[in-house]
């Protein structure tokens, strides 16, 4: 997203208008990408963001997401970039939550797509 932006997010960070603390959220125009808005949430540090972290994480977005009255949506899963939680996993925290008649993306590389859709069908 920041490529696409012309470095908008980095400049962001480095002139401190952002900076990733938990919770912290910053709603973007997203000129030049498939869709209209970009939502950042912050997860703190990342040697602290584990199980516990990715649950409270997932509560404080859907909270997000709902004050924005927002019900279609894609997401990058928190902590999934960073391998602090498997593609499995956070799958099934996320499901545990899940908010009736949302439709939501998964943002994935090809292989926790295959690892997430076993988990689906084994769910059905």
């Amino acid at each position: 997203c920041d490529w696409s932006l012309c470095g908008r997010l980095s400049s962001l960070l480095l002139a401190g208008r952002i900076g990733g603390n938990f919770g912290e959220t910053t709603l973007l125009p997203a000129q030049r990408l498939p869709f209209s808005k970009l939502l950042l949430f912050g997860l703190g540090p990342s040697d602290r963001f584990d199980e516990a972290g990715y649950r409270e994480a997932v509560d404080g977005l859907r909270q997000v997401v709902v004050r924005l009255g927002v019900k279609r949506y894609a997401l990058a899963l928190p902590g999934r970039s960073t391998g602090h939680i498997m593609a499995r996993r956070a799958l099934e925290l996320w499901l545990e939550g899940a908010e009736p008649g949302a439709e939501v993306w998964l943002i994935e590389p090809q292989a926790a797509q295959k690892e997430m859709s076993e988990a689906l069908g084994r769910r059905r």
